[in-house]
């Protein structure tokens, strides 16, 4: 099977102590029902896949890294909190933009409208500064996890099963 094929080829090009992580993230995402393709970029990179929906990138560079989609998990951990956060004041304004403070509770992960094909469900991130700033961050995009370890496996796959849950609803 090519999915079976790109997994193997993915597994083989990172280090030996990240092949249980990233197998474990992949053998779960496959179970989910998502399926990976490689992508056209310098690096090698699976996105998986179910319909148009990413839910989560895996690629070789650095060890490999695990970039994923959680904006509808109810209680992502720190680690995941923070990363939004980095991606947030990295991309320079690109993909997020201040909420009015005045915002209902019920719309606070509700996209405004990006101006592109949403691949997020319009839906997206929600994140309050230490000054109150309340930022938008549209969910088309996964998000980097660069720390991640095996012994965030566990979690990583409730995140994934939780925002799968969301996706099979849109």
């Amino acid at each position: 099977m090519k999915q079976n094929t790109l997994i193997s080829q993915l597994l083989s090009a990172l280090p030996e102590d990240r092949r249980d992580l990233f197998g474990g993230l992949m053998e779960h995402l496959t179970k989910l029902g998502y399926l990976p393709q490689k992508q056209a970029v310098k690096t090698f990179t699976l996105s998986f896949k179910r319909g148009r929906q990413v839910i989560a990138k895996i690629r070789v560079c650095n060890g490999g890294e695990f970039c994923v989609k959680f904006f509808a998990c109810e209680d992502p951990p720190q680690k995941y909190r923070d990363a939004l956060r980095r991606d947030i004041e990295a991309q320079n304004e690109q993909y997020w933009g201040l909420m009015s403070p005045n915002r209902p509770a019920h719309l606070k992960n509700k996209c405004d409208g990006c101006g592109t094909a949403c691949t997020g469900g319009n839906m997206g991130y929600y994140w309050k500064f230490e000054d109150d700033r309340e930022i938008f961050r549209c969910g088309a995009y996964p998000i980097l996890i660069s720390d991640i370890s095996i012994d965030d496996l566990a979690e990583a796959k409730r995140l994934l099963a939780e925002q799968d849950s969301y996706f099979k609803v849109l």
